[in-house]
């Protein structure tokens, strides 16, 4: 599995152009309208990235709850912010990358290429290498292979 995203956002226009820069990238997303999704899909799943609309009531809960992850699972947190949000709102909450509404593709492929090297992928669900190894057991009366 490869680097994914999250997108917590009411707005289609936002959506859009995270949608368009996920493709260019190649990489897998979710979108989730609500605080309640975000949350549950957070604590089940793994991300990567995870882009929050600090428009949103309570955004600054889930992005606090995201830094609160353990490392391995923890997602690079980008914020969107609009006129209405301050910069350092977003920080505060734990945004390591601040996006600006409108959002431009340029400015979201550029933000998202200097995260990359920062996002973990999910191991876990990655092909294994089968390793097979001979052990001896050590008996009083010999040792069996």
């Amino acid at each position: 599995m490869g680097v994914n995203a999250l997108v917590m956002s009411r707005s289609n226009v936002a959506v859009k152009v995270l949608v368009a820069t996920f493709a260019e990238l190649g990489m897998d997303y979710r979108v989730s309208a609500s605080v309640a999704e975000t949350l549950e899909i957070l604590t089940s799943e793994h991300h990567s990235a995870l882009i929050l609309d600090f428009d949103m009531p309570d955004a600054d809960c889930v992005a606090r709850m995201a830094r609160s992850l353990p490392d391995k699972r923890r997602p690079v947190l980008f914020g969107m912010i609009g006129a209405a949000t301050s910069v350092s709102s977003a920080f505060e909450a734990g945004a390591n990358f601040v996006l600006y509404k409108a959002l431009e593709p340029q400015q979201v492929l550029h933000s998202f290429r200097a995260a990359r090297g920062f996002m973990h992928r999910d191991r876990r669900s990655e092909p294994r290498q089968k390793s097979e190894t001979l052990a001896y057991l050590q008996f009083p009366t010999g040792i069996v292979p």
